[in-house]
């Protein structure tokens, strides 16, 4: 069944080693995620219970947890791992990630960045 219920999480903040050039791998720096979860969230309306929903307290955790736990050259690979770590609740049917650094070109004003889309059955 598809749904068009999302829980999101708008630019949230983690810190971790991003990038291609020696500069940037350096020491951890700021990057942007938002998540975007695609769900049926008619059973949490109904009971007004957390545990009927996804926590986005807890997946900021996680995700803040992810971009500690290991370095990565892309913002694609980081952003494949949220959606995989996400679509491993199986109420979530899709997710939509998007990873943006900043301050990286210094002639882009809003910064860089991915998104992707995953659905349970695209997962790398």
């Amino acid at each position: 069944m598809s749904t068009k219920d999302s829980v999101e999480i708008r630019t949230l903040l983690v810190r971790g080693i991003f990038g291609v050039s020696e500069e940037e791998r350096t020491e951890p720096i700021p990057v942007y995620v938002s998540v975007e979860t695609f769900l049926d969230l008619r059973r949490a309306g109904a009971s007004d219970s957390i545990s009927d929903t996804l926590d986005y307290a807890k997946l900021c955790r996680e995700i803040q947890a992810l971009a500690l736990a290991k370095e990565h050259l892309l913002l694609e690979s980081f952003a494949e791992e949220v959606a995989a770590h996400v679509l491993q609740d199986g109420r979530v049917e899709e997710v939509q990630v998007r990873v943006e650094k900043r301050g990286i070109i210094p002639e882009v004003l809003d910064g860089v960045g991915v998104t992707i889309r995953r659905t349970r059955e695209q997962r790398v």
